[in-house]
C-alpha cells in the first residue's frame, strides 16, 4: 500500500515505483514491475537506479534552495530524522546545491538512513519496497520544531568552534540587493535614517556596525564562513524580515545577543519561523512594517490572519514601506541601559 501524506487515499500498487525529480522535490510515477512495455520504454531515455528496502520514506522539505529557510526548514529536519521517523530504515530526499555547501562548511554528519538523489532530468530511481511512505512538508508540519532547531544550533556551534572577536557587531540586515526576492523594502530614505542611527549607537557602544544584503561588494554572494563569523560575534542584529536574518541561529548566547526584527505581518517572523526558539537564545523584539494608508484598505476587511498576511506580501512587492524609528531607537535605549549593567 501507497500511504501519501497529502492524500488521504490509499492506492494498492505493485513492489515498486519510479520516483523522478522535479523542482527539487521527489515525485512518484507508479509503474508495477509486470509492465515490461513500459519499463522498457522508461529505461530507455534515462539512467536507472534501483533501491531496495523494507520500508522507504520519501521526505520532500520544501524551501531546500532558499537560504531564509534552509536551516528551520531543511537541516532541523534532517538531522532528526533517526527520533521522528524511526520506523524507516531508508529515506530519501533532495541535495541541492545549497545544501551541500552548508554541509560541507559544517562537515555535517548526517544519519546513514539518508540517500539523496539528484535533481537531473536524465536520471530515475527504481524503488522496491513493502511499505512506502511519502510526507511533503510545509513550515507548521514540522515535529518538534523548536527542539531540532535547537539541537541544529549546538551541532553547528560543536563543529565550528566560535572564533571570539575583540569587539562584537551590530548587523543591520537589509533587503537591498539583486537577490532579494518578493520585496518587502522600506523606502530608501527611512532605510538610510535607520542607519545612521545604528552607526552612532554603534561607536557609542563600542560595537562594529556591519550592513549585511547577502551580497559582497562585487556582486558574489557572502560565504557562509564569512555569515557564520558575523553572527557568532553578534551582540545585536536589526534586520527586515528576509534570508539574511536566518543566520540567527548563529548568535552565540554567551553573548547575550538581541535582535530586532521588522516584520511585515504579525505571522512572518524568524521566532515563528524557529518555532519559538530564537526566544532561547536572544532577547528577541519584532516592528512591524508601517502600511500606507492606501494599502491598509485593501487588507481592512481580512479577517483571516493566513489570507491577510498573503495580500500584505502581494502589497509589499510593488511599494515600499517603512518602519517606525522611534520605536527602533525606544527598544535600543533600553539595550543600552542592559548592556551597561552586563
Amino acid at each position: 500500500m501507497l500511504n501519501r501524506k497529502l492524500s488521504s487515499g490509499k492506492y494498492r500498487i505493485a513492489d515498486s515505483a519510479y520516483a523522478y525529480i522535479s523542482c527539487n522535490l521527489i515525485e512518484l510515477i507508479i509503474k508495477p514491475s509486470w509492465s515490461h512495455v513500459s519499463r522498457n520504454n522508461f529505461q530507455k531515455q534515462i539512467k536507472e537506479t534501483s533501491i531496495t528496502a523494507k520500508n522507504i520514506l520519501i521526505l520532500n522539505l520544501n524551501n531546500a534552495t532558499a537560504y531564509g529557510h534552509i536551516y528551520s526548514e531543511v537541516f532541523s529536519e534532517l538531522c532528526a530524522v533517526d527520533e521522528i521517523y524511526p520506523e524507516y530504515d531508508y529515506i530519501l530526499t533532495v541535495k541541492t546545491p545549497l545544501m551541500e555547501k552548508i554541509i560541507d562548511f559544517f562537515n555535517l554528519k548526517l544519519s546513514n538512513k539518508i540517500r539523496f538523489v539528484h535533481n537531473r532530468s536524465d536520471e530515475h530511481y527504481l524503488l522496491n519496497f513493502e511499505h512506502l511512505h511519502v510526507v511533503n512538508h510545509c513550515p507548521l508540519s514540522y515535529i518538534n520544531k523548536s527542539k531540532n532547531v535547537a539541537t541544529l544550533k549546538s551541532i553547528f556551534h560543536k563543529l565550528t568552534p566560535i572564533r571570539n572577536r575583540s569587539q562584537n557587531f551590530l548587523i543591520f540586515c537589509s533587503r537591498r540587493s539583486f537577490s532579494a526576492k518578493n520585496g518587502r523594502n522600506i523606502t530608501e530614505e527611512n532605510e538610510n535614517e535607520i542607519i545612521e542611527y545604528l552607526k552612532q549607537y554603534s561607536v557609542q557602544n563600542n560595537l562594529e556596525f556591519y550592513l549585511l544584503t547577502g551580497e559582497e561588494p562585487d556582486g558574489s554572494t557572502v560565504s557562509i564562513e564569512k555569515q557564520y563569523e558575523l553572527f557568532t560575534n553578534a551582540e545585536i542584529v536589526v534586520g527586515l524580515h528576509g534570508g539574511v536574518m536566518n543566520n540567527l541561529i548563529f548568535l552565540d548566547p554567551a553573548k547575550k545577543p538581541k535582535v530586532i526584527e521588522f516584520c511585515p505581518s504579525e505571522s512572518k517572523n524568524f521566532s515563528r519561523l524557529f518555532d519559538g526558539a530564537i526566544d532561547v537564545f536572544a532577547k528577541y523584539y519584532k516592528i512591524p512594517y508601517i502600511i500606507p494608508i492606501e494599502a491598509q484598505k485593501e487588507i481592512a476587511d481580512e479577517s483571516v490572519e493566513s489570507l491577510k498576511t498573503a495580500k500584505i506580501i502581494s502589497i509589499l512587492q510593488k511599494i515600499n514601506c517603512s518602519i517606525d524609528v522611534s520605536e527602533l531607537k525606544k527598544i535600543l535605549l533600553t539595550l543600552n541601559k542592559k548592556l551597561i549593567l552586563d
